[in-house]
């Protein structure tokens, strides 16, 4: 039974990081709010959002509401920037956030 244990809690981590996933998005459309509700969505028009955490809606991508505001703030700034000057970005995806798939980190 021990064993069994131990080797269920070995694949928690492995588990949670394969709902992660890098996707590169060009054509993107950004928006924020503030006040309230600080949120960034993404969408991509006439393509397919990826989805590797199961969310229910996958219209858009949404930045995870859970990261420090400094940090939401910073992949905000990465989204405007990148669309200014018409580059590609990677958003990394994982877990959901108003059920659309959460950013957790951009770069281009």
């Amino acid at each position: 039974m021990k064993k069994l244990i131990v080797l269920l809690l070995s694949l928690v981590p492995f588990a949670a990081h394969a709902a992660e996933q890098d996707i590169a998005v060009s054509n993107f459309q950004v928006w924020g709010n503030v006040g309230a509700n600080n949120v960034v969505r993404v969408t991509t028009p006439g393509t397919t959002v990826a989805n590797p955490s199961g969310c229910s809606d996958t219209d858009s991508y949404m930045v995870a509401s859970t990261l420090p505001k400094d940090a939401q703030a910073r992949i905000f700034a990465i989204l405007v920037v990148a669309r200014s000057a018409g580059a590609a970005v990677t958003l990394r995806i994982s877990g959901c956030e108003n059920n659309r798939p959460a950013i957790q980190t951009a770069y281009y």
